[in-house]
Protein backbone atom coordinates (compact mmCIF):
# COMPACT_ATOMS: atom_id res chain seq x y z
CA UNK A 1 0.00 0.00 0.00
CA UNK A 2 1.32 3.44 -0.91
CA UNK A 3 0.23 6.28 0.17
CA UNK A 4 -3.62 6.45 0.32
CA UNK A 5 -4.31 3.89 -2.40
CA UNK A 6 -4.10 -0.25 -1.98
CA UNK A 7 -3.20 -0.72 -6.16
CA UNK A 8 -6.12 1.11 -7.95
CA UNK A 9 -8.52 1.36 -4.57
CA UNK A 10 -9.03 4.22 -2.74
CA UNK A 11 -8.41 3.97 1.09
CA UNK A 12 -9.36 6.30 3.55
CA UNK A 13 -7.50 6.48 6.18
CA UNK A 14 -9.23 7.09 10.04
CA UNK A 15 -7.49 9.29 12.53
CA UNK A 16 -9.14 7.61 15.23
CA UNK A 17 -7.16 4.12 14.35
CA UNK A 18 -10.24 2.38 13.40
CA UNK A 19 -8.42 1.52 9.94
CA UNK A 20 -5.61 -0.64 11.53
CA UNK A 21 -7.76 -2.34 14.20
CA UNK A 22 -10.13 -3.80 11.32
CA UNK A 23 -6.66 -4.63 9.33
CA UNK A 24 -5.43 -6.38 12.31
CA UNK A 25 -8.73 -8.15 12.71
CA UNK A 26 -8.95 -8.90 9.16
CA UNK A 27 -5.09 -10.76 9.82
CA UNK A 28 -6.30 -12.65 12.53
CA UNK A 29 -9.21 -14.14 10.99
CA UNK A 30 -7.36 -14.58 7.69
CA UNK A 31 -4.90 -16.61 9.54
CA UNK A 32 -7.54 -18.50 11.55
CA UNK A 33 -9.15 -20.05 8.18
CA UNK A 34 -6.08 -20.75 7.13
CA UNK A 35 -5.10 -22.75 10.13
CA UNK A 36 -8.38 -24.23 10.28
CA UNK A 37 -8.23 -25.09 6.48
CA UNK A 38 -4.41 -26.95 6.97
CA UNK A 39 -6.82 -28.83 9.58
CA UNK A 40 -9.55 -30.12 7.31
CA UNK A 41 -7.13 -31.20 4.37
CA UNK A 42 -4.65 -32.77 7.14
CA UNK A 43 -6.94 -34.43 9.34
CA UNK A 44 -4.89 -37.00 11.00
CA UNK A 45 -2.30 -35.18 11.79
CA UNK A 46 -2.97 -36.16 15.18
CA UNK A 47 -2.75 -39.77 14.31
CA UNK A 48 0.31 -39.32 12.65
CA UNK A 49 1.68 -37.36 15.40
CA UNK A 50 0.64 -40.21 18.26
CA UNK A 51 3.21 -42.55 17.03
CA UNK A 52 6.13 -40.22 18.55
CA UNK A 53 5.44 -42.24 21.88
CA UNK A 54 7.18 -45.39 19.88
CA UNK A 55 10.47 -43.78 20.01
CA UNK A 56 12.43 -43.78 23.10
CA UNK A 57 13.95 -40.47 22.88
CA UNK A 58 10.62 -38.98 23.48
CA UNK A 59 10.11 -40.42 27.24
CA UNK A 60 10.94 -39.09 30.31
CA UNK A 61 14.08 -40.55 31.87
CA UNK A 62 12.36 -40.49 35.30
CA UNK A 63 10.31 -43.33 36.29
CA UNK A 64 7.65 -40.59 37.86
CA UNK A 65 7.31 -38.93 34.92
CA UNK A 66 6.83 -42.07 33.12
CA UNK A 67 3.66 -43.28 34.69
CA UNK A 68 1.33 -40.84 33.05
CA UNK A 69 3.59 -39.60 29.83
CA UNK A 70 2.03 -41.00 26.54
CA UNK A 71 -1.70 -41.86 27.63
CA UNK A 72 -3.09 -39.17 25.44
CA UNK A 73 -1.55 -40.14 22.16
CA UNK A 74 -2.69 -43.72 22.91
CA UNK A 75 -6.22 -42.76 23.37
CA UNK A 76 -5.59 -41.33 19.79
CA UNK A 77 -4.16 -44.37 18.37
CA UNK A 78 -6.66 -46.47 20.13
CA UNK A 79 -9.72 -44.64 18.83
CA UNK A 80 -8.21 -44.76 15.42
CA UNK A 81 -6.74 -48.17 15.02
CA UNK A 82 -8.85 -50.04 17.79
CA UNK A 83 -12.05 -49.60 16.81
CA UNK A 84 -14.14 -51.54 13.92
CA UNK A 85 -14.92 -49.56 11.26
CA UNK A 86 -17.13 -50.09 7.93
CA UNK A 87 -15.27 -50.73 4.51
CA UNK A 88 -17.07 -50.49 1.39
CA UNK A 89 -20.44 -51.45 3.47
CA UNK A 90 -18.71 -54.25 5.61
CA UNK A 91 -17.91 -53.83 9.27
CA UNK A 92 -14.00 -54.51 9.58
CA UNK A 93 -12.69 -55.66 12.64
CA UNK A 94 -9.72 -53.68 14.84
CA UNK A 95 -6.29 -53.92 13.80
CA UNK A 96 -5.43 -53.69 17.52
CA UNK A 97 -7.21 -54.60 20.76
CA UNK A 98 -7.14 -50.89 22.94
CA UNK A 99 -7.36 -52.83 26.10
CA UNK A 100 -4.16 -54.95 25.17
CA UNK A 101 -1.83 -51.62 24.11
CA UNK A 102 -2.70 -49.50 26.98
CA UNK A 103 -1.85 -52.72 29.13
CA UNK A 104 1.80 -53.47 27.31
CA UNK A 105 2.82 -49.72 27.17
CA UNK A 106 4.09 -49.20 30.14
CA UNK A 107 5.96 -52.53 30.70
CA UNK A 108 7.24 -50.97 27.05
CA UNK A 109 8.12 -47.80 28.15
CA UNK A 110 9.90 -49.10 31.31
CA UNK A 111 11.87 -51.79 29.28
CA UNK A 112 12.65 -49.11 26.36
CA UNK A 113 14.07 -46.22 28.53
CA UNK A 114 16.42 -48.97 30.34
CA UNK A 115 17.38 -50.69 27.89
CA UNK A 116 16.81 -49.03 23.89
CA UNK A 117 17.31 -45.58 25.01
CA UNK A 118 20.19 -44.88 22.80
CA UNK A 119 18.87 -46.23 20.05
CA UNK A 120 16.74 -44.28 17.26
CA UNK A 121 13.31 -45.17 16.46
CA UNK A 122 14.09 -47.22 13.39
CA UNK A 123 17.00 -48.86 14.79
CA UNK A 124 14.80 -49.78 18.34
CA UNK A 125 12.19 -50.73 15.69
CA UNK A 126 14.13 -53.10 13.49
CA UNK A 127 15.25 -54.89 16.58
CA UNK A 128 11.82 -55.32 17.86
CA UNK A 129 10.82 -56.56 14.21
CA UNK A 130 13.28 -59.08 14.11
CA UNK A 131 12.91 -60.66 17.68
CA UNK A 132 9.84 -63.35 17.88
CA UNK A 133 10.29 -62.69 21.61
CA UNK A 134 9.54 -59.43 22.01
CA UNK A 135 6.67 -59.59 19.23
CA UNK A 136 5.08 -62.12 21.18
CA UNK A 137 5.80 -59.49 24.19
CA UNK A 138 4.63 -56.67 22.45
CA UNK A 139 1.89 -57.89 20.13
CA UNK A 140 -0.09 -54.53 20.10
CA UNK A 141 3.19 -52.56 19.59
CA UNK A 142 4.47 -54.30 17.13
CA UNK A 143 1.51 -54.04 14.76
CA UNK A 144 1.61 -50.14 15.36
CA UNK A 145 5.03 -49.95 13.82
CA UNK A 146 4.01 -52.10 10.84
CA UNK A 147 1.41 -49.40 10.19
CA UNK A 148 3.67 -46.01 10.75
CA UNK A 149 6.04 -47.57 8.88
CA UNK A 150 3.70 -47.31 5.97
CA UNK A 151 2.36 -44.21 6.48
CA UNK A 152 2.66 -41.26 4.18
CA UNK A 153 3.88 -38.76 6.64
CA UNK A 154 5.40 -36.37 3.94
CA UNK A 155 4.88 -35.71 0.14
CA UNK A 156 7.76 -33.79 -0.07
CA UNK A 157 9.83 -36.21 -2.04
CA UNK A 158 7.52 -36.80 -4.42
CA UNK A 159 7.02 -33.04 -4.86
CA UNK A 160 11.01 -32.27 -5.77
CA UNK A 161 11.11 -35.79 -7.54
CA UNK A 162 8.25 -34.18 -10.00
CA UNK A 163 9.60 -30.63 -9.49
CA UNK A 164 13.12 -32.21 -10.85
CA UNK A 165 10.94 -33.92 -13.85
CA UNK A 166 9.48 -30.76 -15.49
CA UNK A 167 12.75 -28.61 -15.60
CA UNK A 168 13.96 -31.65 -17.52
CA UNK A 169 15.41 -30.23 -21.03
CA UNK A 170 17.66 -32.60 -23.13
CA UNK A 171 15.58 -35.11 -25.00
CA UNK A 172 17.79 -37.75 -23.46
CA UNK A 173 16.86 -36.66 -20.03
CA UNK A 174 13.19 -36.47 -20.86
CA UNK A 175 13.34 -40.82 -21.36
CA UNK A 176 12.07 -40.82 -17.68
CA UNK A 177 9.15 -43.12 -17.00
CA UNK A 178 7.06 -43.57 -14.21
CA UNK A 179 8.67 -46.78 -13.65
CA UNK A 180 12.06 -44.51 -13.43
CA UNK A 181 10.77 -42.15 -11.30
CA UNK A 182 9.48 -45.27 -9.30
CA UNK A 183 12.90 -46.41 -8.63
CA UNK A 184 14.17 -42.98 -7.89
CA UNK A 185 11.93 -42.02 -5.12
CA UNK A 186 12.20 -45.16 -3.78
CA UNK A 187 16.42 -45.61 -3.63
CA UNK A 188 15.70 -41.43 -2.43
CA UNK A 189 13.15 -42.86 0.65
CA UNK A 190 14.39 -46.03 1.62
CA UNK A 191 18.45 -46.23 -0.32
CA UNK A 192 21.22 -45.35 2.01
CA UNK A 193 22.77 -41.86 3.38
CA UNK A 194 25.68 -41.27 1.49
CA UNK A 195 26.96 -38.91 4.05
CA UNK A 196 26.43 -41.21 7.00
CA UNK A 197 28.63 -43.62 4.59
CA UNK A 198 30.87 -41.21 4.26
CA UNK A 199 31.11 -41.94 0.31
CA UNK A 200 31.34 -38.87 -2.46
CA UNK A 201 29.79 -38.68 -5.65
CA UNK A 202 33.17 -38.97 -7.35
CA UNK A 203 34.46 -41.56 -5.62
CA UNK A 204 31.93 -43.31 -6.79
CA UNK A 205 32.43 -42.21 -10.22
CA UNK A 206 36.07 -43.44 -10.01
CA UNK A 207 35.22 -46.61 -9.42
CA UNK A 208 32.90 -46.93 -12.04
CA UNK A 209 35.53 -45.69 -14.54
CA UNK A 210 37.78 -48.12 -12.92
CA UNK A 211 35.60 -51.07 -13.88
CA UNK A 212 35.23 -49.47 -17.34
CA UNK A 213 39.04 -49.37 -17.56
CA UNK A 214 39.62 -52.49 -16.71
CA UNK A 215 37.33 -53.90 -19.01
CA UNK A 216 39.25 -55.51 -22.03
CA UNK A 217 35.50 -55.50 -23.70
CA UNK A 218 35.67 -51.75 -23.61
CA UNK A 219 38.82 -51.17 -24.54
CA UNK A 220 38.57 -48.02 -22.23
CA UNK A 221 41.56 -45.67 -23.27
CA UNK A 222 41.06 -43.19 -20.81
CA UNK A 223 38.16 -41.35 -22.75
CA UNK A 224 34.34 -42.13 -23.36
CA UNK A 225 34.13 -42.04 -27.31
CA UNK A 226 30.78 -42.07 -29.13
CA UNK A 227 31.58 -45.95 -29.84
CA UNK A 228 32.26 -47.16 -26.07
CA UNK A 229 28.95 -45.28 -24.91
CA UNK A 230 26.64 -47.05 -27.88
CA UNK A 231 28.00 -50.18 -26.71
CA UNK A 232 27.49 -49.82 -23.15
CA UNK A 233 23.77 -48.60 -24.35
CA UNK A 234 23.18 -51.45 -26.31
CA UNK A 235 24.46 -53.66 -23.45
CA UNK A 236 22.50 -52.15 -20.73
CA UNK A 237 19.18 -52.28 -23.35
CA UNK A 238 18.58 -49.21 -23.47
CA UNK A 239 17.00 -48.45 -27.01
CA UNK A 240 18.78 -45.01 -28.18
CA UNK A 241 19.33 -43.34 -31.19
CA UNK A 242 22.28 -42.65 -32.52
CA UNK A 243 21.53 -38.46 -32.49
CA UNK A 244 20.68 -39.57 -28.76
CA UNK A 245 23.56 -41.22 -27.76
CA UNK A 246 25.75 -38.16 -29.55
CA UNK A 247 23.66 -35.00 -27.52
CA UNK A 248 25.08 -37.07 -24.63
CA UNK A 249 28.43 -36.40 -25.75
CA UNK A 250 28.11 -32.73 -27.09
CA UNK A 251 26.66 -31.72 -23.72
CA UNK A 252 29.26 -33.21 -21.73
CA UNK A 253 32.28 -32.31 -24.43
CA UNK A 254 34.16 -29.32 -22.78
CA UNK A 255 37.43 -29.38 -24.77
CA UNK A 256 35.30 -30.13 -27.63
CA UNK A 257 37.09 -33.31 -28.70
CA UNK A 258 34.32 -35.67 -29.04
CA UNK A 259 35.14 -37.81 -26.30
CA UNK A 260 34.49 -37.55 -22.29
CA UNK A 261 37.20 -37.33 -19.75
CA UNK A 262 36.76 -38.52 -16.50
CA UNK A 263 36.32 -34.90 -15.30
CA UNK A 264 33.28 -34.26 -18.22
CA UNK A 265 31.76 -37.50 -16.97
CA UNK A 266 31.52 -36.31 -13.38
CA UNK A 267 30.03 -32.66 -14.84
CA UNK A 268 26.86 -34.67 -16.87
CA UNK A 269 25.98 -37.25 -14.06
CA UNK A 270 26.24 -34.74 -11.40
CA UNK A 271 24.42 -32.18 -13.52
CA UNK A 272 21.85 -34.59 -14.31
CA UNK A 273 21.86 -35.60 -10.69
CA UNK A 274 20.59 -32.16 -9.72
CA UNK A 275 18.46 -31.13 -12.40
Amino acid sequence: MRGSKFFSIDIERSRLGSDLEEAIVFQKHFAQACIDALKEKFVDNDVVGAFHILSPSNMPSKMVKLRDWGQGPTEILCEHFGVAKPLSGVLQDPLLSSTLLCTKFFNFKSHAITTYNDLSFTQLWQLVDLSNSSKLKYPELSKLFAIVRVQCCSTAQCERGFSLQNIIKSKIRNRVTIEHLDWLLTICMVGPDLKEEQMDVEDILTDAIDLWKNSAHHRFLGKISFKNLKRVAKELGENMTDEELQEMIDEADRDGDGEIIAEEFYGIVIMTSLS
